[in-house]
């Protein structure tokens, strides 16, 4: 693991106004030692996201909505 800080563009946000940021896999950690997350099972199930970052030097927590969805099960041929 190198000691390089990688830092996105900044986004600010007028209040009422959102950003979307699309999810296209469930992976977490630090490079080097990144995790994935896998449905295991079929059925219905609910997500919502929480950043956490700073500003002005605090801790700043932003949570999404939920969102429901469901997981099928993959056809086996």
């Amino acid at each position: 693991m190198t000691m390089e800080f990688r830092m996105g563009n900044p986004i600010t946000l007028e209040p009422g106004k959102t950003y979307d940021i699309p999810v296209t896999r469930l992976a977490f950690g630090s490079r080097g030692i990144a995790r994935m997350a896998y449905f295991t099972e079929a059925g219905d199930y609910t997500l919502a996201v929480t950043l956490v970052t700073i500003q002005n030097e605090k801790p700043v927590r932003l949570t999404s909505d939920t969102v429901a969805f469901t997981v099928q099960a993959a056809d086996k041929k």
